[in-house]
């Protein structure tokens, strides 16, 4: 096995990264923030160290002597040497690499391997370090991701959004314990307005006193469980939605459209979307003032429509 072998394989493992916490020629691989290879890309020949049961250390150093011995500046009793293109069978070596990680792994804290054996949402859980729930997110479990649960009730309970319906204020309750999304909605509305075209829909549901249909209510929730944004630009050709996430400066939105804008990004002509809508054109708005000029710094908001300016 050679370093890049040596290297895919440890990055193959969930969770795990690389790092060099001490020099620039000392590779280290880390799960859950703690170290289970180190290799020195100047040592010759190649070795990597890694962590190893005392008793399994001190049979494997009798058998391959020379080749597997004490981590030199580490812990000897707990960490070994291994040579990595001398006579060591490839299956022993990635044997001990696996025994290193798992040797790491396996000091995840008991009261999350607990929560989880008693099948608890890994969402769910309030881990006590970012370590622990960095290695949990790193295994794609179902129940990490985040979920949106859909309340299917009667015509007359959508008008109070299920207020006073007891089954939807139980999983209403139980979202809030593990962190997910709820929204109301009627199967049956959703059938019938699923065949009208917009207009006729946009009448129907203000009949009934209804403001938005499920599937615009799953968008919403979507968007916030996500913490997505949108904003908008506009011209003669197109008016377009972009999505980006909370937080993103004027720059890193620019960039959604392409890479040039955010690299010359100079200035952002911002107005709100309810302004201009009310206005009725960019050149009202800005007679009124609403349109404003933001910088690098700026953070975009959800439903600002803007135009770049920008220079490569």
């Amino acid at each position: 096995m050679n370093i890049e072998e040596l290297r895919d394989y440890c990055l193959s493992k969930k969770g795990a990264t690389e790092c060099f916490p001490f020099d620039e020629t000392t590779l280290v691989f880390k799960v859950m923030g703690k170290m289970f290879a180190l290799n020195g890309l100047e040592r010759q020949p190649p070795a990597v160290n890694l962590k190893c049961d005392p008793e399994r250390s001190a049979e494997l150093r009798e058998e391959y002597d020379g080749l597997i011995t004490g981590a030199f500046h580490m812990n000897k009793l707990h960490w070994n040497t291994v040579e990595l293109e001398q006579n060591i069978p490839i299956g022993l070596l990635l044997e001990l690499i696996d025994g290193s990680y798992n040797l790491v792994v396996s000091k995840l804290t008991k009261k999350v391997k607990a929560e989880l054996e008693e099948g608890v949402s890994a969402r769910a859980i309030e881990y006590d370090n970012e370590d622990d729930e960095a290695f949990v997110a790193s295994l794609n479990l179902l129940t990490y991701k985040p979920v949106i649960y859909a309340s299917n009730v009667a015509e007359e309970d959508l008008l109070d959004d299920g207020a006073n319906n007891d089954f939807v204020k139980t999983v209403r309750d139980w979202s809030i314990e593990e962190g997910s999304s709820v929204f109301v909605i009627c199967a049956k509305i959703e059938e019938e307005i699923s065949e009208l075209d917009d207009d006729e829909k946009k009448e129907f549901l203000e009949d009934m006193g209804i403001i938005d249909s499920g599937l615009d209510k799953l968008v919403a929730a979507s968007y916030e469980l996500l913490g997505l944004i949108s904003y908008l630009t506009a011209g003669e050709q197109e008016t377009r939605a972009w999505t980006i996430n909370i937080g993103t400066k004027a720059p890193g939105a620019a960039g959604k459209i392409h890479t040039d804008f955010e690299r010359g990004f100079i200035k952002a002509e911002i107005v709100a979307y309810d302004a201009l809508v009310k206005e009725g054109s960019m050149v009202a708005a800005k007679e009124k003032g609403l349109v404003r000029m933001e910088g690098k710094e700026y953070v975009v908001k959800d439903g600002d429509v803007i135009l770049f300016r920008f220079n490569v």
